[in-house]
């Protein structure tokens, strides 16, 4: 006797997990043919029929490479796509299977990279300066003066170390022009404030100054070591040198 439709589905188990993208397929031999090539990406909902905006709500809380739906041969309701776009889910949407898993596989690795990127941007980059003589417009509280970017790349936020590895102060901002910086990069010339720092008894007119990077940076900065430019790499080698005669376990803090 023919299964009815409902009977067929219910007979078809598919191996879902409780997180992961959705998968919609105009039938269920479609449905299947997805879940085979579906490979070692999660996925928590598998059904036939249209997108719509329940689909779109299932997996908008989900981590960011998960919040994404898989169209196989079927549509997508106009309230559902504008839903996806107000909430950030992504739809991949085709009658070839395999272009559905190319662009999400090309999707999540740009996602990725700009997660990394925006990791960088939080925190210390390695970097080296020289206070330029005759460029100081403020001794302290805070000490602000005129650097020059020797190595790697400066930004706001940054602590401060002598070449001996004494603290100096941290890095409340970043001018040129009188517009506010994000970064500096080598070989550049900017004004810096420097909090809980002093000329002339931190450190002096023509002095070179390291940033000073702390365990968890530096975990992070070698997590991040392909976006690190080399300049980069040859200061934080410089600044594991300078670290590891004060501590040599400051790496695990």
């Amino acid at each position: 006797m023919k299964l009815s439709f409902e009977e067929e589905l219910e007979s078809v188990e598919f191996d879902t997990q409780r997180q992961g993208v959705a998968v919609k397929a105009d039938s269920l031999g479609s449905l299947e043919a997805v879940m085979r090539e579906i490979g070692d990406i999660d996925v928590q909902k598998a059904e036939v029929g249209n997108v719509t905006k329940s689909d779109i709500i299932e997996v908008e809380n989900e981590k960011p490479e998960e919040r994404a739906i898989f169209v196989f041969n079927t549509q997508v309701t106009d309230q559902a796509r504008q839903i996806a776009l107000d909430k950030g889910v992504k739809i991949f949407q085709s009658k070839v299977i395999y272009e559905i898993f190319e662009n999400y596989t090309e999707w999540k690795d740009e996602l990725k990279e700009k997660q990394k990127k925006e990791a960088l941007n939080s925190i210390s980059r390695p970097a080296k300066i020289r206070s330029i003589p005759d460029h100081i417009f403020n001794r302290s509280k805070p000490a602000v003066v005129g650097v020059k970017v020797v190595d790697g790349i400066l930004t706001a936020g940054s602590s401060l170390m002598t070449p001996k590895g004494d603290r100096i102060g941290k890095i409340k901002s970043v001018q040129a022009d009188n517009q506010t910086l994000d970064k500096a990069e080598k070989g550049q010339e900017v004004a810096v404030s420097i909090s809980n720092a002093t000329v002339g008894r931190d450190f002096e007119e023509g002095d070179t100054l390291i940033v000073d990077i702390n365990g968890r940076e530096y975990k992070q900065l070698r997590e991040l070591k392909d976006f690190l430019t080399a300049g980069e790499e040859d200061v934080l080698k410089e600044i594991i040198e300078i670290k590891d005669k004060e501590d040599p376990h400051w790496k695990l803090g």
